[in-house]
């Protein structure tokens, strides 16, 4: 967090991530503590995507 805060300091405008882990299922709750915590440190209000509530919209979904 320390080296992020930094760049922002310097001026950085964009930052692009992604959480792998060897536990997927894990990796929004990843997310979501790290926007947080990029939040409080930075004075951010980034949003914290939220996953769908209907079954449709879960998982991949057909092609066709």
């Amino acid at each position: 967090m320390k080296r992020i805060k930094l760049w922002h300091e310097e001026g950085l405008k964009k930052l692009y991530f992604f959480v792998h882990q060897n536990v997927e299922l894990s990796s929004p709750l990843l997310s979501v503590y790290f926007i947080e915590k990029l939040n409080k440190a930075l004075g951010l209000n980034l949003h914290i995507p939220q996953m769908p509530d209907n079954d449709k919209d879960k998982g991949q979904g057909k092609l066709f």
